[in-house]
């Protein structure tokens, strides 16, 4: 995995003091989760700003639903699904 200092300018970072970086976005050792570049990517895009991107993270989304439970592109992300959430991010629209 790429560390954060790596990633820096990817739509990673919120804050004016420094770099910090919202929390859903690391796994283990403080590391950017496997594959949210790759979905970051995705999104990049226009019209789809910061917020967007947030919130594309948090909802579920019908692509990634599993069994009739809805899964969110952060925990399929967090369950090894990158395949899976960067076709969702590209298909995705605010």
């Amino acid at each position: 995995a790429r560390t954060l200092s790596v990633l820096r300018g990817t739509y990673q970072q919120f804050g004016k003091r420094g770099y910090q970086y919202p929390a859903w976005q690391l796994g283990d050792e403080g590391k950017a989760l496997p594959g949210l570049d790759r979905v970051l990517a995705a999104l990049d895009r226009p019209f789809v700003d910061d917020w967007s991107r947030l919130i594309f993270f948090l909802e579920p989304h019908d692509a990634l639903k599993q069994g009739s439970g809805d899964v969110t592109p952060l925990e399929a992300l967090r369950q090894g699904r990158i395949d899976d959430v960067v076709s969702a991010a590209a298909s995705w629209g605010p």
